[in-house]
């Protein structure tokens, strides 16, 4: 038991009193708040204080990439190949982005985090309205991994959003929670204020867009026999 609590201490989670108390530093508060693993959470603290000196803004492979869960990431098997097709498809600030985070296209490394880029690629499709066995056969991964991807993501970009929060880091914070709307609607920036309705996600809320139903209002306004057809095509 002291050698586990020497061990966090010296990694910062935790602080010893004089009268040999110990008490939870704002890194260890930030963990315990977030639901990480400590060691989740100081490979967070390090990925997150780096982010803080140069966080990509004009895009958003950056958030993806923060928002992408460890555990989910940890066991994505990546097909090397697509890999760099993909990054080769990448627009300059994606790019960025991930030679930021210590990807580097030509030497490929470190497997925790090119994992974690490759599993992020993927919760980036699902969230620009790609559908979940496009995903799975683009990216060759089982259809339950990318499932369990879209499941998991909300509470572990929760988590970034709760770190951030408790490090007094409000500026990534309100970034990332901004962002986290996506994640939820599983759709671009302009379908969500059509996702805000019960079970309106991603694929249909873009069918009702594309029909001509462009916001709540005109989704409020309509008569069920023009909703029905367009709700029939989802299935």
């Amino acid at each position: 038991m002291k050698s586990a609590l020497q061990e966090l201490v010296s990694e910062d989670l935790l602080h010893q009193n004089d009268d040999e108390s110990y008490v939870a530093t704002q890194l260890g508060q930030a963990v315990v708040a977030s639901a990480f693993t400590p060691e989740d959470g100081l490979f967070v603290y390090e990925e997150l204080n780096r982010a803080l000196q140069a966080f990509v803004m004009d895009g958003d492979m950056h958030v993806f990439y923060m928002f992408t869960p460890l555990q989910v990431a940890a066991t994505t098997q990546v097909d090397w190949p697509i890999f760099r097709d993909q990054l080769d498809n990448l627009d300059e600030s994606g790019l960025r982005a991930l030679q930021f985070i210590g990807v580097q296209p030509g030497f490929i490394k470190l497997a925790v985090v090119y994992r974690r880029a490759y599993t992020a690629l993927q919760l980036r499709d699902l969230s620009n309205e790609v559908p979940l066995s496009v995903v799975a056969s683009r990216y060759r991964t089982p259809r339950g991994a990318v499932q369990t991807l879209a499941q998991q993501c909300h509470g572990f970009a929760a988590g970034m959003v709760k770190f951030c929060q408790r490090m007094g880091w409000g500026m990534l914070a309100a970034v990332l929670d901004h962002m986290r709307d996506r994640l939820e609607a599983g759709a671009r920036a302009d379908l969500l204020e059509m996702a805000q309705v019960t079970y309106v996600k991603g694929w249909t809320a873009r069918l009702l867009r594309d029909n001509g139903f462009r916001n709540l209002r005109a989704l409020a306004e309509a008569d069920a026999k023009d909703l029905v057809p367009i709700l029939m095509m989802v299935g």
